[in-house]
């Protein structure tokens, strides 16, 4: 692993990882919403019309137990789904805010409430478009949160958990440029980055005293689960050890446990629970204890500092189906896009340069819009692999401010095959 900020720490002697407190994990399985201790007791489903084709997502509790998940209404829009008391019957539903014009079904594509559960922070897509990431925040149980609209002024978050400074809980997030931010500080000044341009930090959660983080380090080919020891306020302290902990192939979410002592994590064997310590490595990998798996289909771990306890009088839950196993899936080619973050409009008048790695040939296409009007494009056509440029001019009569973004989206149409493309932003200064 290459990385400025994450460097493994070779330690003198093992540090046998501390006793993990009480804490609630929620979960999906089959579906529905589960809960169970720490330790494995208590161990109960909380819905029951989770369905393949329609199921709870990103269930998320505070410290009280409160509990919210996702599920599409008949409408087909997604709702949140508040439990006080963390148990059914109890649920009322309230439609999911997002930004003001966007209709689309789309579901959240992250969550997490807050230890006092006054906030639950979640993003999502704004018309399913993965390029524009959005973030929203709510209150769960202020019944005059009905139709509420998001922020319209916070996007491109793909992430979000809770950090408690010692004033109190405050956001973290994972923003698209591939760095982990502490919501709130200036947007030049990330808490964490890597510093591999192939490598972003695609989602982070840190324990209540931020003394520990687990972090989801994507490249363009895996996707790994790094265990963060970390010492200092936040930007301004030091990381102390980072460590690879040992995921499965499919691997998606992960949770830390509010005292950092256990974490969790979901791949296609199911969802995993383990003791952990990231100054306890070999000098690359975690030396996890205490590995077990919850469920071999359970997925989407979240952690609070409650204690569940199983409703009385309830029927043992059918054992979960098998996991099915499917073919491998073949890795699409894709593009490799160079192009400047920030560009004066006087440049984009004289003609921006676009460098594009190809990987076939066929037909390859640029173009640079404002929200929903294009204002240029090229293309060319390619024989082969082959890195090209294309020079992109918008027509000198076009006002642009400063601050404003530019989507610049690049397309391949091989001659054989489906069209790939890749985008990214470009901010007028």
């Amino acid at each position: 692993m290459r990385t400025r900020t994450f460097l493994l720490a070779a330690l003198a002697a093992l540090v046998p990882a501390p006793a993990a407190r009480a804490a609630m994990l929620t979960y999906v399985d089959g579906g529905n919403v589960w809960a169970q201790n720490l330790d494995g007791s208590q161990r109960h489903q909380i819905t029951r019309d989770g369905t393949a084709a329609n199921p709870y997502l990103l269930p998320t509790t505070n410290d009280a137990k409160a509990l919210a998940a996702f599920h599409n209404g008949p409408d087909g829009h997604p709702y949140i789904y508040w439990f006080p008391t963390g148990e059914l019957p109890e649920a009322r539903k309230t439609k999911l805010p997002k930004q003001i014009g966007d209709a689309s079904p789309s579901p959240p594509t992250s969550a997490r409430m807050s230890p006092l559960g006054n906030d639950l922070v979640y993003t999502y897509l704004i018309g399913g478009d993965p390029a524009r990431p959005h973030y929203g925040r709510v209150d769960p149980a202020d019944p005059a949160q009905q139709g509420a609209q998001s922020d319209p002024n916070f996007y491109d978050f793909l992430d979000v958990s809770f950090y408690d400074s010692g004033t109190g809980p405050r956001p973290v997030a994972a923003v698209r440029n591939g760095s982990i931010w502490w919501v709130g500080l200036r947007s030049d000044q990330p808490w964490l980055t890597a510093d591999d341009p192939a490598a972003k930090l695609t989602a982070a959660e840190a324990s209540r005293d931020g003394t520990r983080l687990v972090v989801r380090y994507d490249t363009a080919t895996t996707r790994r689960l790094l265990g963060v020891g970390y010492r200092g306020p936040v930007h301004f302290g030091e990381i102390t050890a980072a460590c690879w902990i040992p995921t499965g192939s499919g691997y998606t979410r992960a949770a830390i446990s509010p005292d950092g002592g256990t974490v969790a994590w979901d791949d296609a064997a199911g969802l995993h629970l383990a003791d952990f310590d990231p100054e306890r490595n070999d000098g690359e990998n975690c030396l996890l204890a205490n590995v077990r798996t919850v469920s071999a289909t359970g997925s989407q771990p979240a952690f609070s500092a409650a204690t569940t306890t199983a409703p009385a009088a309830v029927d043992p839950p059918a054992p979960p189906a098998p996991p099915v196993m499917q073919p491998p899936v073949k890795e699409q080619a894709s593009l490799t896009l160079t192009a400047p973050k920030t560009a004066k409009v006087k440049a984009l008048r004289a003609g921006m340069i676009v460098k594009v790695q190809v990987p076939a040939a066929g037909r390859v296409s640029a173009s640079l819009s404002r929200g929903k009007k294009t204002l240029a494009t090229r293309s060319q056509t390619v024989t082969g692999a082959k890195t090209v440029s294309l020079k992109l001019k918008i027509a000198r009569k076009t006002k642009l401010t400063r601050g404003t973004k530019l989507t610049l989206r690049v397309q391949l149409k091989p001659k054989t095959g489906a069209m790939i493309e890749a985008t990214t932003t470009v901010k007028v200064r």
